[in-house]
């Protein structure tokens, strides 16, 4: 069994590949003051570390707890309608086009990891800040 999402964040680098053009990931050093568990820049790709919550009342964002945004998806965890559901509100969440959305982990469990190529809307209530590199 694999460590929780959590735990890989805190690591001073984690790299992960995946098929998008933002194809690396390597997180900000715990001692870095603009470090935030839950997300990462690199370059203009955001790196969302979440925990899904399936069969919601509605799909909404909730809180940050334990290093993972939280979100709830009111689709079924069947034959994969929850991360296709996931896709969508990231996309209309973020101003960008689904195939720009990639699920680098997490295909069947509640942990994910989310990359999402150049963005062009953060929602305010989340408090992302766009990186200064």
């Amino acid at each position: 069994m694999s460590p929780p999402l959590r735990c890989l964040l805190f690591l001073d680098f984690l790299t992960v590949l995946s098929s998008s053009p933002c194809s690396i990931l390597v997180t900000n050093s715990p001692s870095d003051p603009q470090s935030h568990p839950w997300y990462r820049w690199k370059g203009d790709c955001l790196y969302l570390a979440l925990r899904v919550s399936p069969r919601a009342s509605q799909t909404a964002f909730t809180e940050v707890r334990e290093s993972v945004l939280g979100i709830r998806i009111k689709a079924s965890p069947v034959d994969g309608k929850v991360n296709r559901a996931l896709t969508r509100f990231l996309a209309n969440s973020f101003g960008t086009p689904k195939h720009q959305i990639t699920l680098i982990r997490g295909e069947t469990g509640r942990t994910k990891l989310v990359s999402i190529d150049q963005p062009t809307t953060l929602p305010e209530s989340l408090g992302i800040q766009r990186s200064s590199g």
